[in-house]
């Protein structure tokens, strides 16, 4: 290929055959990082040109992959590099046994997953391999094998402490062995209690017939165990409802676990908030004469009643008297300080301080030159 889109094509070519490729991504990764720029012509390095060799090889020696058996053990084989990470999915055939692979599975990293450590990296390519052969896995009928030359892992299994990224991965805790992690279908322990639970309870009409009914005496136990369990590593409200829909049902399943996970006091303790650090609360002064100080917002999607169905609110805060203004719609910034004056102002004198929220009205520039106009101190 001599222009981008040449090389678009024989991307695209080659991306349909990637499962028969075993580490397919990192080896098109120089190729990839060609199109970035929107350069027309292409520059070709050294490393460049040997992954094109290298790939166009691999097209006449792809290994024939094997059709899956769940009746014989899987091994799962997972690699990490600083650009990509790969798996192969295996069984044994034949006598004596020899690997046979079934799948490949390859991906790019990120250029901010490129910053993990090797350890992260391979823990990363044990997570996607188990989502992407997760139907395989969790049918199997034999414990599978996760194979990894990553001897650094080996600490995971003394951990006293793992960070969030470490205990979201299935591949951590007791299941860890050294060079080798052995793995088996989850086996759901529970099911003996609610079948027996459903003899009193037995499952409503609505109940989907491939779920399991989760009788009321049960639902916070199963909550608990989905959540808390080491393989899951205390998901987050989305992936715990996930999990559990996989299987269980009742009506109020989303809002259980809503409010389970909102209350779960380790995730409170051990995850980091994504939400700036709140800042100091800092008193209000206290106005000395009325319509001084005065605090705004708005009331909206009110029923219309003569076209309005938006009221702005002024308070005085020295004698709490408070003025209602209809209006037939939120306001733009512009607006709302038109309105301010002609309603306000010109009645009771500009004010020293206005508060309100951070509403989109009162945080744009607009505002911010109309308050430098009047000269409020805040």
């Amino acid at each position: 290929p001599s222009t981008v889109r040449e090389l678009q094509c024989f991307l695209g070519f080659a991306n349909f055959y990637r499962r028969f490729i075993r580490g397919f991504s990192t080896i098109i990764a120089s190729l990839t990082s060609m199109l970035r720029g929107g350069r027309q012509r292409l520059t070709w390095s050294p490393a460049a040109s040997e992954a094109f060799k290298n790939l166009r090889e691999r097209f006449t020696t792809a290994p024939i992959l094997r059709h899956p058996d769940p009746e014989l053990e899987f091994t799962v084989e997972v690699d990490a590099s600083n650009t990509g990470i790969g798996a192969v999915l295996s069984q044994r055939h034949g006598s004596p046994p020899k690997l046979y692979p079934c799948a490949f599975y390859s991906r790019k990293l990120t250029s901010a997953k490129q910053n993990y450590d090797v350890g992260n990296r391979e823990l990363l390519a044990m997570k996607a391999a188990f989502e992407e052969w997760r139907h395989w896995l969790e049918g199997a009928r034999l414990p599978f094998v996760v194979l990894t030359d990553h001897r650094n892992l080996e600490y995971l299994k003394r951990a006293k402490r793992l960070n969030p990224q470490q205990a979201r991965c299935p591949a951590t805790g007791e299941h860890i062995i050294p060079s080798t992690l052995i793995l088996g279908p989850v086996q759901w322990d529970i099911m003996t209690e609610i079948t027996e639970s459903q003899n009193t309870e037995p499952p409503p009409p609505e109940c989907p017939h491939d779920h399991t009914y989760v009788p009321l005496n049960l639902r916070r136990r199963v909550m608990q165990w989905v959540h808390n369990s080491p393989s899951a590593g205390h998901p987050g409200i989305t992936a715990t409802i996930q999990l559990i829909t996989n299987r269980f049902w009742w009506s109020s399943l989303q809002r259980d676990v809503i409010n389970f996970v909102r209350n779960c006091s380790i995730c409170h303790i051990s995850k980091s908030s994504h939400q700036r650090p709140a800042g100091l609360l800092q008193p209000l002064p206290i106005p000395q004469r009325p319509w001084s100080h005065v605090s705004i917002d708005f009331i909206t999607d009110l029923p219309n009643s003569r076209g309005f169905t938006t009221i702005l609110t002024v308070i005085d805060r020295f004698s709490k008297a408070c003025r209602l203004i209809p209006l037939a719609k939120l306001p733009t910034a512009f607006e709302t300080a038109e309105v301010l004056m002609e309603q306000m102002f010109r009645f009771y004198g500009l004010p020293e301080y206005i508060v309100s929220d951070r509403g989109p009205q009162f945080t744009s520039r607009v505002w911010s030159a109309f308050c430098q106009q009047l000269n409020p101190l805040g």
